[in-house]
């Protein structure tokens, strides 16, 4: 009986693969209807792989929601051109999941104690490395209204379905953007003084 060699598993396409069918069970079955092992079928590997590249159920979830979604893209660089790299970030949303966007499908999948954990830890991260690039007072507040900001831009395209930022030309969202981000980017004046 002649058996065919095993072919050797790249982790990084075995990884990109688990992704790719867990965002597919994800959005068709909700984070509660979708096993780990299904996943792992689909790919036609081990569950534990799973857990080996992703850590958990949750972990995989969370990183399939933020794919190609990286905040700390928006927040590294110059804070002179933070609403800049805001604006491009998104326009450059990742592409929804089987007819999904990533940002309802994360909302709706939110209550989940684990999932709804990491994503609060994502999030204060995000907060956080903001506020520790901002000078002057209250550098934790306005970090959370800039953040706020991005992210409202993000609620209000692909969870409300109001396509008024999308239809904006991109230089004028901009504009607005920075209007609205610059006084709390740069260290407010002591109004006392």
């Amino acid at each position: 009986m002649d058996t065919a060699p095993a072919r050797p598993r790249c982790a990084e396409t075995t990884a990109a693969a688990l992704l790719d069918a867990a965002a597919a069970r994800f959005a068709r079955s909700g984070y509660e209807g979708t096993a780990v092992r299904d996943i792992a079928a689909d790919v036609g590997v081990n569950p534990a792989l799973i857990y080996r590249y992703f850590g958990s159920k949750e972990k995989l979830f969370v990183t399939v929601i933020g794919r190609d979604r990286d905040a700390s893209k928006v927040i590294d660089g110059p804070l002179e051109t933070l609403p800049d790299r805001a604006v491009t970030l998104f326009h450059t949303r990742p592409p929804s999941i089987a007819g999904e966007p990533p940002l309802a499908l994360m909302l709706r999948s939110a209550g989940r104690e684990g999932v709804a954990d990491l994503m609060r830890a994502q999030v204060r991260d995000t907060v956080d490395g903001l506020a520790d690039r901002l000078d002057g007072p209250e550098a934790e507040l306005r970090a959370g209204l800039i953040i706020a900001l991005s992210l409202g831009m993000s609620l209000l395209t692909s969870v409300a379905d109001v396509d008024v930022l999308d239809q904006a030309p991109p230089d004028r969202l901009r504009e607005h953007l920075a209007a609205a981000m610059n006084p709390l980017i740069h260290s407010p004046e002591n109004e006392d003084d």
